[in-house]
This record gives structure tokens, C-alpha cells and sequence, in this order.
């Protein structure tokens, strides 16, 4: 029997000269990142992409295959997804969360690493659009507070802080972070003390709590003397 290989989304039979078969996942990318709705054809679009395990690897080199131009031809299609996301974070099916938040931080890492000279301005706009960047972003911050504080399994929360880490390292100059200015405004730093002010939290998930806490401190310190 011919051996099966897998990498990067691609299924191929090692000694068949067909064409490399395509996970289904991968397959609903490629509709993300065509000009025309996904859930045009399929109403139920969103709801079975986030039951799909996310492929990282083909989502985030998918994103950095994109200029700035192809990438705004798409924009809408992004904001959906990002917008789908954020819902699929309110859902009790434990793996529509886990994989909304995995494709959260696909998209940040992948839109930034293409697009490394732009601002937090243009990444703001390319993911979720400016005009429903407070009310997006709002509801991110309450969802992951929430999945923070709550009863969830530690391997979600150790995802939620590595989404904040990811979000507060989009642009290689934390002073350039246009983002953090509504991670300040929706404060997620209850959250993060209270991970800290447990035994068991702070074993857990201290380092990245530390690191994320270090870099909102700063990112404060820089707003304060550039007023002063």
C-alpha cells in the first residue's frame, strides 16, 4: 500500500501520480482567501471551520504569501473571519474555542510577519477594519478575560496568554502598537493579577503572566512620557 505523507495541509499518496489532496480545512482557507463570501454557498461555513482542527503552518503561510494589496482585495473575508473568531470564543464546545484562538494568533503572527514596516494602524484595518476596531476588539478582551477568570481547562488559559503575547508583539516596536491602545482601554490586567495571585495559576501559566504584565507596564511608562 502506497504510504500517506502529510505537510502543510497537502495529502499525497508517495507513489501515485495524482494531484496532493487537500485537508477540508485547507480547502475552507482557500475560500477564505478567494474574493467571493465562503458562506455564500455554504451557510454553515464558519460553524464547521472552527470544528476543524486549524492548520497553522498553510494559514499563517498563506497570510505572508499576500502583499498589502492582495491582502486588502481579501480584507473583508478577514474581518469576517477575525469577527467569526472572536464569537466562536462565547461557545461552550471547548474545541471551537481552542481553534478560534489558535487562528487569532495565525492571523496577527501572519499579517504582521508580511506586513512588518506597516503600523498597528494599517494591521488594525487589515483584520478587523477601523470602524468596528473598538466594538472588536472589546469583545475580545471580555472573551479572553473571561475564559482567564473562569473554571476552563489550564491548557485554554495558557492559549489566551499566548494570544495576549501575541497581540501585544505584533509590531517589532512596542511604542508603535496601535493595538495596545484598546488592550489599555479594555483592561485585561485583573485578569492577569489574578492568575499571579494563585498557587496553582502561577505555576502554570507565571512566565507568560510576568512577560505580558512587563510589557503592558512598559507600553504605559511610554504613554506617560510622551505626554510629559
Amino acid at each position: 500500500m502506497a504510504q500517506v505523507e502529510k505537510k502543510s495541509g497537502l495529502l499525497r499518496k508517495s507513489s501515485a501520480s495524482r494531484k496532493p489532496l487537500k485537508e477540508k480545512v485547507v480547502l475552507m482557507y482557500d475560500g477564505i482567501f478567494a474574493r467571493e463570501d465562503p458562506a455564500k454557498n455554504n451557510p454553515r461555513f464558519w460553524e464547521e471551520l472552527f470544528l476543524m482542527k486549524v492548520n497553522l503552518e498553510y494559514l499563517e503561510g498563506k497570510l505572508e504569501s499576500l502583499d498589502g494589496d492582495e491582502l486588502m482585495k481579501i480584507k473583508d473575508n478577514i474581518n469576517s473571519l477575525f469577527q467569526h473568531c472572536i464569537q466562536a470564543l462565547g461557545e461552550e464546545h471547548q474545541i471551537k474555542v481552542v481553534n478560534a484562538l489558535q487562528t487569532l494568533c495565525a492571523l496577527f503572527r501572519g499579517v504582521h510577519q508580511k506586513n512588518k514596516s506597516t503600523s498597528g494602524f494599517d494591521i488594525i484595518n487589515m483584520l478587523m477594519g477601523f470602524d468596528k476596531a473598538e466594538l472588536r476588539m472589546k469583545d475580545l478582551l471580555e472573551s479572553l478575560d473571561t475564559l482567564l477568570c473562569g473554571d476552563g481547562s489550564e491548557s485554554l488559559k495558557s492559549l489566551c496568554l499566548k494570544l495576549l503575547l501575541c497581540l501585544v508583539t505584533v509590531t517589532d516596536n512596542i511604542s508603535q502598537n496601535t493595538i495596545l491602545e484598546y488592550v489599555m482601554i479594555n483592561s485585561i490586567f485583573e485578569a492577569i493579577l489574578q492568575i499571579l495571585s494563585g498557587a496553582p495559576s502561577r505555576i502554570q501559566h507565571g512566565y507568560d503572566a510576568v512577560v505580558l504584565l512587563a510589557l503592558l507596564v512598559n507600553y504605559r511608562k511610554y504613554e506617560v512620557s510622551s505626554v510629559t
